[in-house]
């Protein structure tokens, strides 16, 4: 994958627990013990964006869930999508962030979920009971998240300082949210959350999830 090879990329660093680059390879980064959450700052093309804008605004809803062999991506994402009429530039796009989490964590199947939301999802602050997921919004608002600082736990028992303040994600920035079935990482998992979403607007979210 070119992708996953610039040359030496500059990271921006909170405390080890946050890393973020426009650089592909900023992923790898969810390894480190103490990263909980890396983001790929990728920003969708004008054109790519505005098909995924599109389709949105046409799009009934959409609320699909595959099992995806890492031997055979490319035939088992985008048949389904050209089903839907996702485009080629749209498919292209799907196959290659499925190949990077597979490639990255040597996974022989990936569990992928591509929704469409008019409400939030899970507008509470929460953690994930899996290892890692994958986010990316391709239309509309994307995902927030907090900071390890501001947050209390006991338990699953979450408190939010009140000056804690939520980040957002951007439309097509790529994260990883290490969950709290990491290996070391209970306890410590992202503390995130569904955006609000105004009335008369959507979302278009992608998620990955380890299979096998």
């Amino acid at each position: 994958m070119n992708s996953l090879m610039p040359m030496e990329p500059l990271f921006d660093v909170d405390s080890l627990h946050h890393q973020q680059s426009e650089h592909a390879t900023v992923l790898t980064k969810i390894y480190e013990p103490n990263t909980n959450i890396v983001i790929w700052q990728h920003a969708l093309s004008s054109a790519l964006k505005a098909e995924f804008g599109r389709y949105l605004e046409t799009a009934k809803e959409l609320e699909l869930a595959l099992q995806i062999a890492t031997s055979k991506i490319t035939c088992e994402v985008s048949e389904p999508l050209k089903r839907l009429n996702f485009s080629d530039t749209m498919v292209a796009h799907i196959i290659e962030i499925v190949d990077m989490f597979s490639c990255l964590f040597e996974l022989r199947v990936v569990g992928l979920r591509l929704k469409t939301l008019e409400t939030a999802m899970c507008p509470k602050f929460h953690v994930d009971k899996v290892p890692v997921r994958l986010v990316t919004t391709l239309a509309g608002a994307g995902s927030e998240w907090l900071r390890n600082q501001h947050v209390s736990r006991d338990g699953n028992k979450l408190t939010i300082s009140p000056e804690a303040d939520a980040i957002s994600l951007a439309c097509g920035d790529v994260a990883l949210l290490k969950g709290e079935r990491w290996d070391g990482n209970e306890g410590r998992g992202l503390v995130h959350r569904s955006p609000a979403v105004v009335t008369g607007e959507k979302r278009l979210l992608l998620t990955l999830d380890f299979i096998a």
